[in-house]
């Protein structure tokens, strides 16, 4: 079965900095990723870090329709090393509030939808 066909939340390609860090290093600094694309169920985004499958992450995810930037934690469910590139990483959200996931939701719904040249 396709990755499309197990999919269980709407998801688009956009590409969207994130700031992320080891889940509970709060004396970490945060490094800089692109997310590639997001789903109330996790995101898919490129770095330079090497990360491990099952490694927990806490992310700052700033989103067009909101001012303050998510806190969110995910942990790593898939690797794509790209050569002579960033890494693509595949993170499904944990500890997410229902709130939250409605926002991101609505994002993808809403980008989904926006009129071209948005």
């Amino acid at each position: 079965m396709r990755d499309s066909e197990r999919r269980r939340d709407p998801r688009i390609d956009f590409a969207i900095p994130v700031q992320f860090r080891p889940a509970g290093g709060l004396a970490e600094p945060w490094r800089k990723g692109q997310a590639g694309d997001i789903s109330a169920g996790g995101l898919r985004f490129l770095a330079g870090e090497v990360l491990e499958r099952g490694d927990r992450l806490e992310f700052q995810i700033v989103l067009p329709i909101r001012r303050e930037p998510f806190l969110l934690s995910g942990e790593v469910v898939w690797i794509h090393p790209v050569p002579e590139a960033p890494t693509e990483y595949g993170v499904e959200f944990i500890f997410v509030t229902p709130d939250k996931l409605v926002e991101i939701d609505q994002l993808v719904r809403f980008l989904v939808h926006r009129p071209k040249g948005t």
